[in-house]
């Protein structure tokens, strides 16, 4: 009995432990090992940004309402996920989910499966509409499980999906077409648009297939930031590993440390060899005036023999 009473007082105070810690996350914390949030960009690159995205956005209304191929077919080039993915690539160039392959595989693959969920959807049940929910649910879900797998996140390309799981007569009638177009022409619209634009007053994109991985060993790499760039006048943006941002001031304070240390024992080694000198140089100086010293009493004692000689001369003689 005591040992059961004493497992179910074990359980009890473990179950409630991860109760309040449960709840204490949501409260956050103050210490964290993610980079502080960003100061707010120069005035000179939000006007800039403001510019791309009008110019984006008005590029793909254009497509839409004023060339005839599109306005006969109605097929809307300018889609809702489109406006948050020019909030992602001209306002936010530098994060590793604007950069072009994001881009380009989150939007096709998410379409895809909206576009597959959707048809299966139908197929299967009987009335599509009380299953609605269930479409949204799945298409957006299994969209992101793929992005999350192929590490392609592009949180826009959610939209995609969505949309198509809404049902809309213009959209689901194009079918597996909707994944080029209006997905893929939108998406190569605004790409193009951002390296024409964004490159004169910013860095797009920071890579595009893959980023490579900069070795800690390697201090030579100039490792810069934004207000390093903004400083001298220019937006210039370099990022390091995947998602990890963190490394690039660790590098630099582990490089300033180095080179702190490095210069630290440089000017020991170099007063040591300063006072190695200065003793042995003093030690030189002592031996030179020892034998000084010594020639100077052997020669007052050779004197004073001759003259000893020198007397008994003098009583020989007398």
């Amino acid at each position: 009995m005591s040992s059961t009473c004493a497992y179910h007082n074990n359980v009890q105070n473990n179950l409630s432990r991860s109760i309040k810690y449960y709840f204490r996350r949501y409260l956050g914390s103050k210490y964290s090992n993610i980079d502080p949030q960003p100061k707010p960009s120069h005035v000179r690159i939000v006007i800039w940004s403001f510019i791309t995205s009008f110019i984006g956005i008005g590029t793909l209304g254009l497509f839409t309402w004023n060339i005839e191929f599109f306005r006969e077919r109605e097929i809307p080039v300018s889609i809702s996920s489109m406006g948050a993915t020019a909030i992602l690539i001209y306002g936010t160039c530098d994060s590793p989910l604007a950069q072009p392959r994001n881009l380009y595989l989150g939007h096709i693959t998410s379409s895809l499966i909206g576009i597959t969920v959707n048809i299966m959807m139908k197929q299967i049940t009987a009335n599509p509409i009380g299953y609605k929910w269930l479409t949204c649910a799945l298409s957006v879900s299994l969209s992101m499980l793929v992005m999350q797998l192929t590490n392609t996140i592009h949180p826009p390309a959610g939209a995609t999906a969505l949309m198509l799981a809404l049902d809309d007569p213009k959209i689901t009638s194009l079918g597996y077409l909707f994944a080029i177009v209006p997905v893929l022409l939108g998406v190569t619209l605004m790409f193009v648009i951002s390296l024409i634009l964004l490159n004169i007053q910013n860095k797009y994109p920071v890579y595009w297939w893959k980023q490579k991985v900069i070795d800690d060993q390697c201090p030579d790499f100039p490792v810069r930031s934004r207000n390093d760039d903004l400083e001298v006048g220019r937006h210039v943006t370099f990022t390091t590993p995947a998602l990890s941002f963190n490394v690039r001031n660790e590098n630099r304070e582990r490089f300033h440390n180095n080179n702190t240390s490095q210069s630290n024992s440089l000017s020991e080694i170099t007063l040591a060899n300063k006072s190695l000198d200065s003793s042995s140089r003093s030690k030189q100086v002592q031996q030179h005036e020892l034998s000084l010293s010594e020639a100077n009493e052997y020669i007052s004692k050779l004197e004073n023999d001759l003259n000893e000689l020198r007397s008994r001369i003098q009583q020989l003689e007398l």
